[in-house]
């Protein structure tokens, strides 16, 4: 029989993607600080029209408001969550780099007869002075791997989480085929570069300390695409350095790694990885109808990756169906609760420096 089913076109919430911050009090090593936190889950912006226009959204102002509340509040750093973010808008991610670099290119796009830089204009007002974690994932992406490249290589940022980013480094264009009833094909169009040279394909931006998610352990990445563009160099612009946190990436990599050694709650959650990546392995399975049905169960356990967030609504408070919805971290999220203690050691490493003027220092 054929069934009749009307499908009502509803309106995006863009609030549900938005950026979202706060600040955070931890105590660490006997020291209490406030420390501010952002969410990106995306790099939105509307495109058509200007900012004092109404429904204009941007993801580079929601940060800056984040940003003027932590100022006012005082906080000493912040982490800037990327985890998850698969990119979207180049020109949001240039001007969010603007809220954390003073000047200079942001990113290099090598297209089939030029090389061209996407730049920060000389005498930009820089909103947050203090130090900067960056938060990635495996799919963290194009615009999110030239945010947390552009920190790193100008050493205004350490960058903490998987191994490295997704490595989406390609520009693809949407070109029609002649006229409508022909179609379109996607092309691609375009290479993204890091200010140093290095693409941002394949190899993606590699963390500086390693704090695994779950992703870490599973086969993804462009890498894993069939036909992926492979990893190449072009020259460096000419950038300079905004802060010098790379000598201390070392050190706060080692202090890190002893802590989550012998922390059983990152134990625990190391042993999820480990059993995420045997999944992934797995090139056999058992056939006998007990055996294959415990290790579903098994392998079920090691996806639920929050015992407050499982199907018993009932159970579950406002503030953790809010989080739901909007994706925000969870209460028992091991790897921000770390990245809390890597930017507590950075701040005391720094004196609570902020930025200093370093003009001349160029590369």
């Amino acid at each position: 029989t054929k069934k009749l089913v009307d499908l009502v076109r509803d309106e995006i919430k863009l609030e549900d993607q938005a950026a979202t911050g706060h600040v955070e009090t931890v105590t660490f090593n006997g020291v209490t600080r406030k420390l501010g936190y952002v969410y990106l889950p995306g790099f939105y912006g509307t495109m058509d029209k200007r900012p004092s226009d109404p429904g204009f959204r941007s993801c580079a102002m929601d940060v800056s408001k984040c940003i003027a509340d932590f100022n006012a509040q005082g906080v000493k750093g912040m982490v800037l969550d990327l985890r998850g973010n698969g990119g979207g808008s180049l020109r949001e991610a240039v001007i969010l780099s603007a809220l954390f670099v003073p000047d200079g290119p942001v990113v290099q796009i090598r297209e089939l007869r030029s090389v061209g830089c996407l730049p920060i204009p000389p005498g930009n007002p820089v909103a947050y002075r203090k130090p900067v974690i960056v938060l990635t994932d495996r799919a963290s992406a194009s615009a999110s791997e030239i945010v947390a490249g552009l920190l790193q290589d100008t050493g205004r940022a350490i960058v903490l989480g998987d191994n490295r980013t997704h490595g989406k480094g390609t520009v693809q264009t949407v070109m029609g085929l002649g006229p409508e009833k022909y179609g379109s094909m996607k092309i691609t169009t375009a290479r993204f570069y890091r200010i140093d040279g290095r693409s941002t394909q394949v190899e993606g931006v590699e963390c500086d300390v390693h704090l695994p998610s779950l992703l870490d352990a599973l086969d993804i990445g462009e890498d894993k695409l069939t036909y992926a563009l492979p990893f190449s160099r072009i020259s460096p612009a000419e950038y300079r350095l905004s802060w010098d946190m790379h000598k201390h990436a070392k050190e706060l990599a080692q202090r890190s790694y002893d802590r989550v050694r012998d922390d059983e709650k990152f134990k625990r959650h190391q042993d999820n990885v480990t059993g995420m990546r045997a999944i992934s392995d797995r090139e056999e399975v058992p056939l006998e109808f007990a055996a294959r049905k415990a290790q579903m169960a098994k392998d079920r356990e090691l996806r639920e990756l929050d015992d407050e967030e499982k199907d018993d609504d009932d159970d579950e408070t406002a503030a953790k169906k809010r989080r739901r919805k909007r994706n925000e971290p969870k209460e028992n999220d091991v790897v921000l609760q770390e990245a809390y203690r890597v930017l507590s050691d950075l701040i005391q490493m720094t004196g609570g420096a902020e930025v200093p003027e370093m003009k001349g220092w160029w590369y």
